[in-house]
């Protein structure tokens, strides 16, 4: 399955960066008008792929993932990553204020 959305995202963006080793955390594939479209990552599967490829601990793999992977900027067609939203936490307070009775 990875290989023919590989060759359909190719079709898009013949420049989409993949990240070596981890086809099997490809969830597809980000498109916004106008831009390129960009490989769409799961960030859980590559550390579960640290973890049992390179023999990683969760602590290690998530570090790694973080600084190496995450971080890491290759121009235009770097891949995305999959925020999911029960991980995310608020980062400033509300811009409306709660009616309070």
């Amino acid at each position: 399955m990875h290989k023919e959305l590989l060759e359909e995202i190719a079709e898009h963006n013949p420049k989409a960066a993949v990240f070596d080793g981890h086809d099997n955390a490809i969830l597809g594939m980000v498109k916004q008008h106008g831009k390129f479209c960009l490989i769409l990552y799961d960030p859980l599967k590559i550390i579960d792929n640290l973890m049992v490829n390179e023999g990683m601990t969760h602590e290690d793999a998530v570090e790694y993932f973080h600084y190496n992977i995450e971080c890491a900027y290759g121009g235009k067609n770097t891949p995305a990553m999959l925020v999911r939203l029960e991980n995310m936490r608020p980062t400033h307070e509300p811009d409306v204020e709660e009616d309070k009775p």
